[in-house]
């Protein structure tokens, strides 16, 4: 139907609660959605430069970000929904300022995983070099800075993110739980 549904569960019944038409025809792939901002991001298609953005608060309203890359899927919005990290793989990664639609943060490099912090404005992402993985902390206000770096042998890390986005964990494979403050980039 070159459509797509969106629905929530309201008790024991699926309610569909908008339908959002598609131009191009192709199947979306990849659907992110933030709940803060009511956005729905998906990509259409393998070969696409684009990744769209429509708000279900406002069901006309449609964003297109463009990418430098070809084939990148929605990841992750942050919590406010401000911003929006998608991948191709585990080796490029593009987060966008949504309001601006401007790339802030481009990686074309093997990562193993990514999560926004400090309510938002900070991208956390591990990040692998032939001797010793890093995290790096990408201040997504000011994309013009280099990141902080915390590097050491973290490969393989899992990042997780407290409720109110102060700390970031960090569990390399070695079992050691690392707390990092991603407002400075430092190990706690």
């Amino acid at each position: 139907t070159n459509q797509i549904l969106v629905g929530e569960l309201r008790g024991a019944k699926f309610v569909q609660r908008v339908a959002i038409a598609l131009d191009s025809g192709m199947r979306p792939t990849g659907p992110a959605y933030n709940r803060a901002r009511q956005l729905l991001a998906w990509t259409e298609g393998t070969s696409s430069t684009s990744l769209y953005l429509a708000s279900l608060a406002a069901p006309g309203r449609r964003i297109e970000l463009r990418s430098d890359v070809p084939g990148l899927v929605p990841f992750r919005f942050s919590k406010d929904g401000n911003y929006l990290a998608a991948t191709r793989g585990r080796e490029t990664l593009r987060t966008w300022n949504v309001e601006s639609g401007q790339i802030v943060v481009k990686i074309d490099r093997n990562y193993t995983d990514a999560c926004f912090a400090a309510n938002g404005s900070v991208l956390v992402v591990e990040l692998h070099n032939r001797i010793r993985d890093e995290i790096a902390f990408y201040d997504l206000a000011h994309p013009d800075r280099p990141p902080q770096r915390v590097s050491g042998g973290f490969f393989e890390t899992k990042l997780a993110v407290s409720p109110d986005g102060g700390l970031v964990s960090a569990c390399p494979l070695d079992g050691r739980v690392l707390l990092l403050n991603p407002a400075t980039g430092t190990l706690i």
